[in-house]
């Protein structure tokens, strides 16, 4: 499936199964994807402003460039995603699990919540 580029501001798309979907450049800002399964999609350049991803399946997802600023990543799964000069700025990432993101180093993370999330390497974040 593809919805490269769509608008779904403010949509409440929870547990709804978009795994492996090109969604590259598409505009989730204030969305309700609270339990979405994203396992292996194409989000990059994707707007994700202040959207509820609690408990998100982003496992293996394409995030590269992607706007995450205040979004709330609760217990998501981000397993293996690249992250990639992703935007996480003042995002919730309480409990999430980035294990073997492809990096953190170009990733924007400033006044990010990091706390209990495990870190790349297994470790968990304090």
């Amino acid at each position: 499936m593809t919805l490269t580029r769509a608008k779904v501001l403010r949509a409440n798309l929870s547990n709804t199964d978009l795994r492996n979907t090109d969604l590259s450049g598409a505009d989730f800002s204030g969305a309700d994807l609270s339990g979405v399964r994203l396992c292996g999609a194409n989000l990059e350049s994707a707007l994700l402003v202040g959207s509820n991803l609690t408990g998100a399946d982003l496992s293996e997802a394409n995030l590269s460039e992607a706007n995450m600023t205040d979004a709330i990543l609760t217990d998501s799964n981000l397993s293996n995603a690249n992250l990639v000069k992703a935007n996480l700025v003042k995002a919730n990432l309480v409990k999430a699990n980035l294990y073997h993101v492809w990096t953190l180093d170009d990733t924007k993370m400033h006044g990010a919540n990091l706390s209990g999330a495990i870190r790349p390497d297994g470790t968990v974040f304090d």
